[in-house]
C-alpha cells in the first residue's frame, strides 16, 4: 500500500502542476447548451442535495438522457425524476417516506384519474445508477434489506444492491442479481448500461476486483467477467504498476473497454531512479466476453506540459491522465482531462488510434459544487451541474463529430437509441 500511496501524491502533484501550467491554444471550445434547469429542494420537481447542517450529500445522483428525455435519480430523496428537454416534469418515482406528496403530478394510486404525468410510489432504499431501455423500461440500483445482505469471501465485498426494473407505466417488474431475474445481490455498483440491443451490463466493483454483469433484453446472464488488480495486463518487460482506472461495455460489440494507468516503478525510483516512479501513460484494453481474454488495446494520446519552478530551475516534462467518459457507436472512446481554470479538454479516439477531435469544454467549477456526465451510444455528452441553489442540465452537441461515420444514427434520437 505504500508505492500505491505515492502513486497517489504524485498523480495530485501533477494534476496542480497542469491546472496552472497549460495554455489554450491547441483546441477550440465547445458551446455548452444549457437546456433547464431545477431548484434544490424537497418537491417532486426539485433536486435535494443536502444532508443536515449543510453537509455534503453521501447517496448518489445520476443523470440520463434517452430520446430527448432525462432522467435524474435522486438518493437524497429515494427518487427518479423524469424531465423533457425544456425542463418539464413527466413522472416520478418516489418513497413517500422520504418525499412530500406529489403536487404537480397524478398519484399512479388515485382511482378514477387520468393522466400523462403520473407519480409512482415504491419503497426506495438508497436508489444509486439508473438506465432506460428503447421501450422504456426503467432500471434503477437500490440496496436491498439488511436480511438479503451476505458477505463475499472470495472478492471481500458485501452483496447488497440489485437493479429493480419497471414498466413504461410505473409498474414494478422484478430486480435483477447476479444470475438474473431474482438472483443473488451484487457488490457495489459502479454503472448500468444498456447496449443499442437493449442488452444489460451492470459494472460492480470490490476493493480488488471489478465484475461485469451482461444480461440479455428479459433479464437472463449471458456473460459474467471477474477482472482483478493483480491480473491487469502490463506491457511485457516493462516493469511498469498497473492502476485501474475505469470500465465500460462497447455499445454493439461483447466487449468490455479497461483504462489502465502505468506509473514507474517507486522501488527503483527509492534507489535513485526517481524519473520512473512518475505517472508514464494509459491504455485502453478491450477484453472479449467470448474468448475470455484480452484481444487488443490502444494508447491514449499523452497529455505532457513543461514547468519550472523559477526561472533558474530546469524545466521538466509532466504528463496528466484522461478521465474515460465512455464509448459511442463505432467504437469511439471519450477522455477527459483539466485544461486550466474552469476548461477541459475532450478528446475523442477511435479504437485504431486516431483522434477525431480535441475540444475544450467550459464548466464554472467555482459555482460547482457537483458534477455528473452521461453519453449516449449515438455521442451525445450532457451533464448535471450542481449550483448552491439550483442545478444546470446541460449538454454539449459532440455528437456532431459522429455525422458520416454511423449509418444507424437518427437526429430526432438526441442520441438515445
Amino acid at each position: 500500500m505504500g508505492a500505491m500511496k505515492r502513486i497517489v501524491c504524485i498523480w495530485l502533484i501533477i494534476q496542480i502542476l497542469l491546472i496552472f501550467g497549460c495554455s489554450t491554444d491547441s483546441a477550440d471550445t465547445l458551446s455548452r447548451e444549457k437546456l433547464f434547469h431545477i431548484d434544490i429542494g424537497k418537491m417532486e420537481d426539485q433536486l435535494d442535495m443536502l444532508q443536515l447542517r449543510g453537509s455534503s450529500t453521501r447517496h448518489k445522483t445520476r443523470i440520463m438522457m434517452r430520446n430527448g428525455l432525462f432522467y435524474i435519480a435522486n438518493g437524497n430523496s429515494s427518487k427518479i425524476m423524469e424531465f423533457t428537454s425544456y425542463g418539464d416534469i413527466l413522472s416520478l418515482y418516489y418513497n413517500p417516506d422520504e418525499n412530500p406528496e406529489p403536487f404537480l403530478l397524478k398519484d399512479s394510486q388515485t382511482e378514477g384519474e387520468i393522466s400523462n404525468r403520473r407519480a409512482f410510489q415504491y419503497p426506495f432504499k438508497e436508489v444509486g445508477e439508473i438506465a432506460v431501455t428503447s421501450d422504456k423500461i426503467l432500471l434503477v440500483e437500490d440496496r436491498t434489506s439488511e436480511v438479503q445482505e451476505e458477505y463475499d469471501e472470495e472478492i471481500e465485498a458485501m452483496l447488497n444492491r440489485v437493479v429493480l426494473r419497471f414498466d413504461r407505466d410505473g409498474n414494478f417488474i422484478d430486480y435483477l442479481g447476479q444470475e438474473g431475474i431474482g438472483g443473488t445481490p451484487f457488490p457495489y455498483i459502479q454503472s448500468i448500461q444498456v447496449t443499442t440491443s437493449d442488452e444489460v451490463v451492470v459494472i460492480s466493483r470490490s476493493i480488488l476486483h471489478w465484475i461485469a454483469f451482461w444480461f440479455s433484453s428479459n433479464g437472463s446472464l449471458l456473460y459474467k467477467a471477474t477482472i482483478s488488480r493483480d491480473s491487469l495486463p502490463v506491457p511485457g518487460g516493462s516493469g511498469l504498476l498497473p492502476s485501474f482506472g475505469s470500465m465500460y461495455p462497447d455499445v454493439d460489440e461483447h466487449l468490455l473497454y479497461l483504462k489502465i494507468d502505468y506509473f514507474g516503478d517507486v522501488e527503483s525510483a527509492q534507489k535513485g531512479n526517481k524519473q520512473n516512479a512518475y505517472f508514464q501513460y494509459s491504455r485502453i484494453w478491450w477484453y472479449d466476453l467470448e474468448k475470455e481474454k484480452f484481444t487488443g488495446w490502444v494508447d491514449i494520446p499523452i497529455k505532457s506540459s513543461e514547468f519550472q519552478l523559477s526561472e533558474f530551475a530546469e524545466k521538466k516534462e509532466i504528463r496528466g491522465i484522461y478521465e474515460f467518459l465512455g464509448t459511442s457507436r463505432n467504437n469511439i472512446f471519450f477522455l477527459m482531462a483539466h485544461y486550466g481554470e474552469e476548461l477541459f479538454e475532450l478528446v475523442l479516439l477511435q479504437r485504431d488510434g486516431s483522434v477525431i477531435s480535441r475540444n475544450l469544454l467550459e464548466i464554472p467549477e467555482q459555482s460547482v459544487a457537483y458534477r455528473v456526465f452521461h453519453l449516449t451510444p449515438a455521442g451525445v455528452l450532457s451533464a448535471l451541474l450542481v449550483h448552491e441553489y439550483s442545478a444546470d442540465i446541460v449538454w454539449w452537441r459532440t455528437d456532431t463529430y459522429m455525422e458520416g461515420r454511423d449509418e444507424n444514427r437518427n437526429i430526432q434520437d438526441y442520441g438515445g437509441d
